[in-house]
């Protein structure tokens, strides 16, 4: 995984510095160097460090890094979360994609603890997941964003598991019958996922073989029939249409999972600021 995280954060230097930071050039001498804090501007749930980290080092095989926080802690306003010392150029051309990855991811991990948290206080041990919809090769860091805000990963990728969904289905006179040619031929595969999308489909996908049911885009009254329906026999996943805001609403005894494509495609960033606090002897 880390040659990825290199191959991907060299791109996106190389996008954002170009063939040089033209301003620091000409204005800091080449072995100048500093010392540098970022810290939260806001209260959250740090995330990215790691990548921001990685950041300065492929900058700076020489930079000293120092780390008052880690990936997964909480932060207060005013929170210094590392230090950097280094040569100063470098600490300036990394500076906005350091920042970059530790707000976004951040603010997904920073989401996804709200979110828990407002299951945890509805008094139901549902838990928060995500979906795919994530930015392109940025996969891997959103999904941990997500772990550090104390949700679990869905797939990660499609050959994870076994997921029927409504356009599967669709090619089907009858819906079971798609989990029944699964369950047929399935192999290193425990478990199976179906999509529905009404509680008149819930029988007859566990008569079928089905362990897991995802209600799609169903009111918080469909899915208490559903759950009332299933009785335990089969896992509950709940996705679509579910936001911050009405969340609580399907805070609902017998829903193990809620996925949200939110998460990962619109979780505010989480602000954070990166000083330079002094010059370091060379």
């Amino acid at each position: 995984m880390e040659k990825i995280w290199d191959d991907l954060i060299r791109m996106a230097l190389k996008e954002d510095v170009g063939e040089g930071d033209l301003t620091s050039e000409l204005l800091i001498p080449h072995n100048h160097r500093s010392r540098a804090a970022m810290s939260a501007k806001a209260p959250g749930i740090v995330s990215g460090l790691a990548l921001a980290v990685r950041v300065f080092e492929l900058l700076d095989e020489s930079v000293e890094i120092i780390l008052h926080k880690d990936d997964g802690d909480y932060v207060e306003a005013g929170d210094s979360v590392a230090e950097f010392i280094g040569h100063t150029r470098k600490l300036l051309a990394g500076e906005r994609l350091a920042l970059n990855f530790v707000m976004w991811l951040s603010g997904i991990a920073t989401a996804t603890y709200e979110l828990q948290e407002k299951l945890r206080q509805a008094g139901v041990k549902t838990r928060v997941t995500d979906t795919r919809k994530t930015v392109p090769l940025w996969r891997f860091a959103q999904k941990k964003a997500v772990r550090h805000g104390g949700g679990v990963n869905h797939r990660m990728s499609l050959s994870d598991a076994i997921l029927i969904k409504d356009n599967h289905l669709s090619f089907f006179p009858e819906d079971p019958e798609a989990v029944r040619r699964v369950k047929a031929q399935k192999r290193m595969v425990d478990l199976i996922e179906v999509e529905i999308a009404r509680p008149a489909q819930v029988e007859p996908m566990i008569e079928a073989g089905a362990d897991i049911l995802l209600l799609d885009n169903m009111t918080p009254e469909q899915v208490r029939e559903c759950v009332k329906l299933a009785n335990g026999r089969v896992r509950i996943e709940v996705s679509g249409g579910v936001k911050p805001e009405n969340i609580v609403d399907y805070a609902i005894e017998g829903v193990d999972v809620i996925s949200l494509g939110y998460l990962t495609h619109s979780a505010p960033a989480l602000d954070f600021s990166m000083n330079i606090t002094g010059e370091v002897a060379g």
